[in-house]
């Protein structure tokens, strides 16, 4: 028995070895390919930069617009409520799953 907890502790420990030295190398490969980026002068910013064309203006206005528009529409689904069947197939999925649930929950009640 006691060899059996000995070969699964150092089983354990190689694998977080392993892990670890697989992130160092990871890490010195990203350091190494890595590109270097320029530094960015800090300067004033010109009144002519500070302002956005029209153009880009009514890009944003519109894409804002339509983030509204797509966030307002909700996918309302198969109802009743809407007027449309549902086939037998789906209803008797529902209920299977309607009864399944509440059969868990009932076990559930009484097990406590």
């Amino acid at each position: 028995m006691n060899n059996a907890l000995l070969i699964s502790l150092i089983g354990g420990g190689m694998v977080f070895v392993g892990l670890i030295l697989l992130w160092g190398l990871m890490d010195i490969l990203v350091r190494l390919t890595a590109e270097k980026e320029a530094p960015v002068k800090a300067g004033p910013v010109l009144q002519e930069e500070a302002c956005r064309p029209e153009s880009e203006m009514k890009a944003a206005a519109a894409a804002v617009s339509v983030a509204i528009a797509m966030q307002k529409a909700t996918f309302s689904g198969a109802s009743p409520s809407d007027g449309l069947r549902l086939s037998p197939w789906l209803s008797a999925g529902r209920s299977r799953q309607i009864e399944s649930s509440r059969l868990i929950t009932h076990r559930k009640k009484g097990a406590a």
